[in-house]
């Protein structure tokens, strides 16, 4: 039995658009008894709308196989006790947060902490808020810091572009969750009971989903259906090369 943490977009379906032959690996992989999450650095939308899609396109998965950037995010709050949090971000990370009891706030003297995703409405005010908690020492957590959000229309600014600014007013890090961070991935190892040995992470990214893996030490797989492609791994050294490359996720069915 092996355990598969698959990206979503690149590698299970491009925008609305199913990739048909991961529906194909994921069924005979979950007939063969291996287990399989999803993990993506989108914190826009919850795992109800992850799962809701993906049944659309005939695939099978409950609420407890999606972690998203924002759910991760909130579920490390919620560890460290931080209860109040001033949060920049969208629906996906708002529902995250209160889902573990961890109430949002704007008022100055109560932000224990302040988490970054991605907003289409951010705006000065909200950068101002940010900036004035983080300088009186509460903790920076950002979502991920993908400076783009590719989209049907082409490629809009990502939550790393609003992360940017928070750095630069602050001349802070934060703590990124996501990929190719590995606190996220943590979590999940950790909720699951899974080992490294035994998981594989597949991705059709190589800045995120391959340098997850070898950020932590688990094996990885680059599927050439979405963004990066093998001319793009030109430059790399081998130590930072995947472990695997495929055109299609069926040729994976050997393992």
């Amino acid at each position: 039995m092996r355990n598969w943490i698959l990206d979503l977009d690149g590698v299970v379906y491009r925008g609305d658009k199913l990739i048909p032959s991961a529906r194909e690996f994921l069924l005979r992989v979950r007939e063969r008894g291996d287990e399989v999450v999803f993990f993506t650095n989108n914190s826009l939308h919850t795992p109800e709308q992850y799962v809701r899609k993906l049944q659309n396109m005939g695939i099978t998965s409950s609420l407890k196989d999606i972690y998203t950037s924002g759910e991760l995010a909130a579920e490390y709050l919620h560890e460290q006790n931080i209860r109040k949090v001033f949060a920049i971000g969208e629906k996906g990370l708002k529902m995250a947060l209160r889902k573990r009891g961890i109430k949002i706030v704007e008022e100055k003297e109560d932000i224990e902490g302040v988490v970054v995703g991605l907003d289409r409405r951010f705006t000065y005010h909200k950068l101002s808020l940010a900036h004035t908690a983080i300088l009186k020492g509460a903790p920076f957590i950002a979502t991920n810091t993908d400076s783009t959000l590719p989209v049907e229309e082409g490629i809009l600014p990502g939550a790393g572009s609003i992360i940017a600014a928070i750095k630069e007013s602050t001349g802070k890090e934060p703590l990124v969750i996501g990929k190719p961070h590995i606190q996220g991935l943590e979590i999940i190892l950790r909720e699951r009971k899974w080992k490294k040995e035994e998981t594989t992470i597949i991705g059709d990214r190589w800045e995120t989903d391959i340098l997850l893996g070898k950020n932590s030490g688990i094996r990885t797989v680059l599927v050439l259906t979405g963004v990066t492609q093998k001319k793009n791994l030109s430059s790399l050294p081998d130590s930072q090369l995947p472990d695997e490359i495929v055109k299609s996720l069926p040729e994976l069915l050997h393992d």
